[in-house]
């Protein structure tokens, strides 16, 4: 690793630690927050942790914290909205998470996997509210999965 990638991994550690935090965890629930027509978190919800992925309004970052669940009873009064695409990652284990980050230098994406390392999700920040995308097939199958 050269000393670039190795500050850069070192700076982006805390940011990163949330994805380590639920690696290997079952998606549950997914509850999207909405604020005047802005979707302004999003909570995945695992066996025993939730991580909310939260847009910063000030600079347009995105911002993840992970909160552990005391047990199954506040579990069941979650109200989710497992709408697409979240429904098709439903009861499949998180495996990996990449922060992106645009020519300014702001933390404004993240890229998502479930069942693998192969990102399926990106997850951006675009006018103080998050946007969420599948990524195409195409990009599965320029990496070999089909």
């Amino acid at each position: 690793m050269n000393a670039v990638n190795m500050a850069a991994a070192e700076a982006l550690f805390p940011m990163l630690t949330p994805f380590h935090e639920v690696s290997g965890l079952a998606l549950e629930t997914v509850e999207e927050i909405w604020e005047d027509g802005s979707l302004v978190r999003i909570s995945l919800s695992f066996v025993s942790k939730t991580l909310h992925i939260t847009a910063d309004a000030d600079d347009d970052t995105v911002d993840l914290t992970v909160e552990t669940i005391p047990g199954l009873e506040c579990r069941q009064t979650r109200n989710p909205d497992c709408s697409t695409p979240w429904n098709d990652f439903l009861h499949q284990e998180f495996g990996w998470g990449s922060v992106t980050i645009n020519q300014n230098g702001y933390i404004d994406g993240l890229l998502l996997s479930f069942d693998g390392i192969i990102p399926q999700l990106i997850v951006n920040v675009f006018a103080s509210s998050l946007k969420v995308s599948r990524i195409g097939r195409w990009y599965a199958s320029q990496v070999g999965e089909r």
